[in-house]
């Protein structure tokens, strides 16, 4: 993992426990995106890496890699469709 990666959690992390619990990730979002969203939208945000209660560095990086890959997967339809559209 990228030590930028590993620096960015480690602020989020702030009772160093190696996981990011709700309340901090609520901190992160509300931080970074104002109070313009909900609690509720909040919570189904972090129910996307959740599996326990608790976001895991594991847990992140298995959804980055998982956002990654589509994003290069709808990258690699839009070439191929405009490669058809040329020929």
């Amino acid at each position: 993992m990228s030590q930028d990666i590993r620096k960015m959690l480690e602020k989020i992390d702030e009772d160093k426990s190696g996981v990011i619990e709700f309340d901090e990730f609520v901190k992160m979002m509300t931080d970074k995106m104002g109070e313009r969203d909900s609690k509720e939208k909040i919570l189904s945000a972090f129910q996307l890496f959740d599996t326990d209660g608790t976001v895991s560095l594991q847990e992140i990086c298995e959804m980055l890699f998982s956002i990654i890959t589509a994003q290069l997967w709808t990258l690699k339809d839009n070439f191929v469709i405009r490669l058809g559209l040329l020929w």
